[in-house]
């Protein structure tokens, strides 16, 4: 808040309309405890302009303000000015008040310094409103978040100071130079950053661990003290700002499958590719050529048109890989579901464009804007029968009773002898605390056991294969 002009006519009129004279604009201190101290004593401020000030005192007040007098303008307990007054005239107000106008001398008020004053009380008072708001955070876990903090500072502040620098020279050697400040930073990221983790995580006593509310004041609290140097990383801003409503869309792994320095700074291109080269974000680009042998097994087995299904497809980006080469197969039919519009149309083009550069003629591809209430009312679309349905990271986000009721939807659309495959993270990913700290990125993690669970009662030969990173697990079976 600051100190808004007092309602008034700045002009007056005489009866033949033709004087006019503009009166000076009069302040208040917008709520705060200002005063005018003369001879010691202090009285309680009114309003005040560059050339007067009034206050309120009691009628039986016996001072007597005579000629020219040394007053001492104050706001809350600081001293604004000093300054030299003398009484215009005195005005009893209702009850036992007088107001007492005072023409200031020689030195004009300081309306522009007090109105500093007043902002500057304000911030102070919001400052302490939101301190005495905060939650309990437990010392030793602020004093981790700092160490975090601090380190992380000095990483953006050397870097920027060292951009600043490169951006000075030639063009042409940019680029190569800082693809090699990258590849060192981010190394250094990998190796110097699980400690901070192992720490945040130590200091959260268990009474805290065993309280889901304390748990999250403190999951806000490192938020709001790293949120600036962890999300300037493009893919730690869509994760946790969610565009597409939820953590993990189609752009996200496109993030991830990209696997390049992406990010408006050094400091944001290494914090990016930091973030992809966690184990998790390997396992998501292990897991495009797990499914993409799996499609090939498939068409090498099949016989007559093949019809292979993608639940949740995001950019489908196993098919982009399977179609950037030509293939001995028959005619193939792929169908991609997803809630998420723009991600069929990300993955139309981006298959069609490989097909068209790869010479590729026999895939055929049909997309189908559908969210999962929709398969789990409706079914799939009827009449077709496919030879392998799978999904790679919808599961992720099922509770268990809906992921059995979709499973039972998946075989029903499946011939006899297809294939489902089902993928889900294990529940050793190293990569969950940062996920789920900094990136408020949410799964349902499970264990081999827990998965296979999810599909062996309606499934024939089931296993629980890895990717290459070991952390993504898919459980494999075929239809009875």
């Amino acid at each position: 808040m600051t100190s808004a002009p007092m309602k008034q006519e700045l002009f007056e009129i005489d009866a033949k309309g033709k004087n006019h004279r503009i009166r000076p604009e009069r302040f208040t201190t917008a709520g705060r405890n200002s005063s005018l101290v003369i001879d010691g004593r202090a009285t309680q401020i009114l309003n005040y302009s560059a050339f007067a000030v009034a206050i309120i005192c009691d009628k039986n007040d016996n001072r007597i303000f005579k000629g020219r007098e040394k007053a001492v303008f104050k706001v809350e307990d600081m001293e604004v000015q000093e300054i030299e007054i003398s009484s215009l005239y005195v005005q009893d107000l209702e009850g036992e008040r007088r107001k007492i106008v005072f023409e200031v001398i020689n030195e004009p008020v300081n309306v522009e310094k007090i109105q500093g004053f007043v902002r500057g009380f304000f911030v102070c008072d919001e400052i302490t409103r939101i301190k005495k708001s905060e939650p309990d955070i437990p010392a030793k876990f602020k004093a981790a978040v700092g160490s975090l903090q601090d380190f992380l500072i000095g990483v953006k502040t050397e870097l920027d100071a060292m951009e600043h620098e490169i951006r000075a020279k030639s063009i042409e050697s940019n680029s190569s130079e800082i693809d090699g400040i990258c590849l060192v930073i981010t190394n250094f990221l990998t190796k110097e950053m699980p400690r901070f983790y192992e720490m945040l995580s130590k200091e959260l006593p268990q009474e805290v661990r065993e309280n889901s509310e304390s748990v999250s004041e403190c999951i806000d609290y490192l938020r709001s003290k790293l949120g600036d140097l962890i999300y300037s990383a493009p893919i730690a801003n869509r994760s946790y700002f969610k565009p597409a409503g939820y953590a993990g869309d189609f752009e996200m792994m496109n993030q991830i499958y990209r696997d390049n320095f992406e990010g408006s700074s050094i400091y944001a291109k290494c914090m990016h590719k930091y973030f992809i080269d966690q184990s998790a974000a390997k396992a998501v680009k292990n897991r495009a050529n797990f499914l993409l042998k799996k499609i090939e097994e498939t068409c090498q087995n099949a016989s007559g048109e093949i019809h292979i299904a993608s639940l949740a497809c995001g950019p489908a980006y196993e098919v982009q890989l399977f179609c950037k080469k030509l293939n001995p197969y028959r005619k193939i039919n792929f169908h991609f579901f997803d809630q998420d519009l723009n991600a069929l149309q990300h993955a139309q083009r981006y298959i069609l464009e490989s097909c068209m550069k790869s010479g590729v003629s026999n895939v055929t591809c049909h997309f189908h804007n559908l969210a999962l209430r929709n398969i789990l009312g409706r079914g799939f679309p009827e009449g077709q029968k496919f030879d392998f349905v799978y999904s790679a990271g919808l599961f992720d986000y099922l509770s268990t009773s809906v992921a059995k009721a979709c499973v039972k939807k998946m075989i029903k659309a499946t011939k006899s002898g297809g294939k489902i495959i089902i993928g889900n993270f294990d529940v050793s990913n190293p990569t969950r605390g940062v996920m789920e700290l900094a990136l408020d990125w949410n799964l349902i993690h499970r264990s081999a056991t827990e998965l296979s669970e999810i599909a062996c009662d309606s499934l024939r030969d089931v296993s629980v294969e890895k990717e290459d990173e070991g952390v993504n697990l898919f459980v494999v079976g075929r239809v009875q």
